[in-house]
This record gives C-alpha cells, sequence and structure tokens, in this order.
C-alpha cells in the first residue's frame, strides 16, 4: 500500500457500486458508511476495484477521479504513512484494519474499518467501510475536556485538602508555642510570689512577646482572609518609604543594611500596608538567610516609580516555583516551625492593593531578591 505509488484503472462509480453489490436489489449507496473493495499487489500497488458514491463524497472528490489518489491527498502524509503500516501489521496479523484521521483542509474526522483475505495470486483484497466519525470525535473531545476539568477539580480539592492539613498542623504548632510560654510564665508567678522584681519583669516580658506573637499570628490569618474575599481597602497617600521601615522588636537590624536616597521621592501608598510589605520581606529574607550574612535593603527611582529591593543570601528559589511563591501557605526550605508561610503572600497582595508590583529573582552570587515597584507621588507625606 504506497501511496506514492500509481493506482490502476478502475470502474466508474456506477459500476462500482454494482460489482461491489453483487446481488441485485442491495442498496449499498443508502448505507450511512461507504463501502469499498480494494486490492493491494505485492508491490504495494493500490486498485479500488468497487467503492459507493458515498466514497467519493467523504473525501471530496470529484466524480470519475482516481479513488486511491484523492484518499492519499485528503489525509497528511504522516496520516497516510500510518494507514500504510497499520495495513501491513493487520496483513501479516491477519486481523481486521482499524484507522482513523482528520482530513487534511476540514475538520472532518474519518473512521476505517477493513478486513483482508488473500488471493490466489497472493494480493491482498481489502474490504471495508469509510464512515464520517466527527460527531462522534466532538462528543470524544468534549467528554474529554468534561474529564481534564473533573481531573484539575479532583487535584484541587486535594491540594486544598493538604493545604487545610498543613494549616491546621502550623496553626496548632505556632499557638501552641506562645500559649505555653504565657503558661508556665503565669505558672512560676503564681507559685512564687516572693519572686524578684527581675525575675517577675523578665516572665512578664516573656508574656508579652508570646501575646504579641499571638496577635501576629491572628492578623495574618485575617489579612489573607481579606485578600481572598476581595474586602481590603487600601488607603493611598503619599508615604515615605524610610518611615515605613517600623518593623518593630523582633527584626534583628544588626544584619540589615538599608539604602535610601536623601532625595528619594515619597511614593503613593497606604502607609500601613507599605510597612507590612516591607517588614514581611525583610522578615522573610533574614529567616532564610544563613548567619553571617547580610539582608540589603535598597530603593531608587526609576522613571516614573519607585523601586524597592529587598535581597537576602539564602538557598534562593528555583525560578520554576516562582509561580507559588507568593501561594498561602507556601513554606521554602523551612522544617519544624517555620511559621504559616503566609509573609509573601500578604506582601503580594498588599503590593498589588496599593497598585504597584512584586516580583522574585535571583540575587547575583546566590539567594533571593524580592523587588517592589509603586508609583511616584506628587505630593509630600504627611507627618505620622
Amino acid at each position: 500500500m504506497d501511496p506514492n505509488g500509481p493506482a490502476t484503472a478502475e470502474p466508474p462509480g456506477g459500476e462500482r457500486a454494482e460489482q461491489l453489490a453483487g446481488e441485485p436489489g442491495l442498496a449499498l449507496d443508502h448505507l450511512p458508511v461507504g463501502v469499498f473493495r480494494a486490492r493491494v499487489g505485492a508491490d504495494d500497488r493500490v486498485q479500488v476495484v468497487a467503492a459507493t458514491p458515498l466514497i467519493a463524497d467523504l473525501l471530496g472528490a470529484p466524480p470519475r477521479a482516481d479513488l486511491w489518489d484523492a484518499f492519499v491527498a485528503a489525509f497528511p502524509c504522516s496520516d497516510v504513512a500510518a494507514l500504510t503500516a497499520a495495513f501491513r501489521a493487520a496483513r501479516n496479523g491477519r486481523r481486521p484494519l482499524r484507522w482513523e484521521a482528520r482530513l487534511t483542509r476540514t475538520p472532518r474526522w474519518l473512521r476505517l474499518f477493513a478486513g483482508i483475505t488473500v488471493d490466489a495470486q497472493g494480493d491482498a483484497v481489502v474490504d471495508g467501510v469509510l464512515e464520517d466519525i466527527t460527531a462522534a470525535k466532538a462528543s470524544d473531545e468534549k467528554r474529554d475536556a468534561l474529564l481534564a476539568a473533573q481531573t484539575r477539580r479532583a487535584a484541587e480539592l486535594e491540594r486544598v485538602d493538604a493545604t487545610r492539613t498543613t494549616l491546621l498542623a502550623a496553626v496548632v504548632h505556632d499557638l501552641r508555642t506562645p500559649l505555653t510560654t504565657i503558661s508556665s510564665s503565669a505558672d512560676l508567678m503564681l507559685a512564687d510570689l516572693d519572686l524578684a522584681d527581675a525575675e517577675r519583669r523578665e516572665l512578664a516580658e516573656h508574656v508579652a512577646r508570646a501575646a504579641q506573637a499571638l496577635s501576629h499570628l491572628i492578623d495574618n490569618l485575617l489579612d489573607v482572609t481579606r485578600l481572598e474575599a476581595g474586602v481590603l481597602i487600601a488607603r493611598l497617600g503619599p508615604t515615605s518609604v524610610a518611615d515605613a521601615l517600623d518593623c518593630g522588636p523582633d527584626l534583628d537590624w544588626s544584619s540589615i543594611t538599608v539604602d535610601l536616597p536623601d532625595d528619594l521621592p515619597p511614593v503613593r501608598a497606604d502607609p500601613g500596608l507599605l510597612e507590612r510589605v516591607l517588614c514581611n520581606l525583610l522578615e522573610n529574607a533574614a529567616h532564610h538567610s544563613p548567619p553571617g550574612t547580610t539582608v540589603s535593603l535598597t530603593a531608587r527611582r526609576e522613571g516614573a516609580g519607585v523601586t524597592i529591593r529587598v535581597a537576602d543570601h539564602g538557598p534562593g528559589v528555583d525560578p520554576s516555583r516562582y509561580a507559588v511563591l507568593f501561594n498561602p501557605f507556601e513554606r521554602f526550605g523551612v522544617t519544624g516551625g517555620g511559621g504559616l508561610g503566609l509573609g509573601l503572600a500578604i506582601a503580594r497582595g498588599f503590593t498589588e492593593a496599593m497598585g504597584g508590583r512584586l516580583t522574585p529573582s535571583a540575587t547575583p552570587g546566590g539567594g533571593l531578591t524580592m523587588t517592589v515597584e509603586l508609583e511616584v507621588s506628587d505630593d509630600a507625606p504627611a507627618d505620622r
């Protein structure tokens, strides 16, 4: 079955149907499929011995056209080659021939099903049908699309369930730690009412820090809820980047360098949200920085905006994972109580709420750099 080989002469269309029917009155022309008989010689030359008119219609061939030539022209070369291979496998294995393909210039799909016998001369006689399966293919594609959507939905539900489990474990851990501190400190103060003032003050400071950690955890959970619900309100105005670096006592500034030009203009931002963005980025960078390395925060005016970069020299993140870096509850390289993984999600959500962008990139020499881009404000910042 050589698609390049010439087909031998074949009878006109009406005679083909009559020869194929074999018996008077057998109405093959009215079948919803095209019926044919072809002969394939030892040299792989194809002769269409007989065919009903629907064969030509399915192929889009003009009347009295050479049907094998029309068949070869109707399909991509790769599909015709696949048919040749399927024919040889079916002939050698003495099994039915099955094949389907899409026509080259139309969305129509055709399916061929045939039986193969070998005559006394050693030629293969192929008796089969050719049918239009376009509607069935469309139905299959619709079913496959629905199945794919269901698979994606199942995967999403599985991811949500895993996230819920991770969140529960992280929340329990992050609640238990400060609660244990508060409980044990209170027990010590109650057990020994004669504690020295210095000892009592130290225990009180433990309680205060633990309460602050609980408050921070609750704030983060509420912030993520507001972002996901789309109810966050950003009150934009001229804001000083320097004033937004009020991150509290928990941040170790000894390992952080800050480079802000004296002439850096104010940005159009919500002061409280910008403070949370920059402090979250600094805390995340410090958390992932090896001992003895520094975290740098720089800001520069670039065009009509201000670009703020927070760079660390930690293990960094593979660029292929940048897309999930800001997902809530994503934690990279953290084992044990590394927090809920909400800091970056909140930082991006707050930045976008202020009309800005937050993007990750690799720090030269290793590490991760977070870049915040905000508009310059034409007004002077208000006193805080």
